[in-house]
């Protein structure tokens, strides 16, 4: 009897280990990764290799990190099928408006509790939920 439940556990996990996989929110963790890699090489390189200062460097990285973003999303993460100009503005204007919320988000809690990384950990947390819901309802409607 024990061995059975305990398959029924192992069972149980896997399942919800695949709808877990399955899920958007995932996926959009999963971009939200590569968007930050492609962010932080594009800057990384414009600066120290091509010689643009921070400004240029920082935006050009979050020009590549969005471009890269929309597609992915639009593609795997919400199957969206209606791609156009102003589908792409609407992304990245919600971009740009959670990019203001972070930078303001993190210097607040930076002020409350004196740590750049804690700050940044604990406002990407909130921002990561908050722009997922912002995709999912204002860009990526269905």
């Amino acid at each position: 009897k024990e061995l059975h439940l305990a398959n029924y556990w192992f069972d149980y996990f896997l399942i919800k280990l695949y709808y877990i996989l399955k899920s958007k929110i995932l996926k959009f963790a999963v971009v939200g990764f590569i968007n930050n890699f492609i962010n932080f090489l594009v800057v990384f390189f414009s600066y120290h290799f091509v010689g643009f200062n921070t400004f240029i460097s920082a935006a050009l990285g979050f020009l590549s990190g969005s471009i890269v973003s929309y597609k992915l999303n639009s593609k795997y993460t919400f199957q969206y099928k209606y791609l156009n100009i102003s589908t792409f503005i609407s992304f990245f204007l919600v971009q740009f408006f959670i990019l203001l919320i972070f930078s303001s988000l993190t210097s607040f809690i930076k002020y409350l509790i004196n740590s750049i990384s804690i700050s940044w950990l604990i406002s990407t947390l909130i921002i990561f939920i908050f722009n997922y819901y912002l995709q999912s309802k204002l860009v990526f409607k269905k």
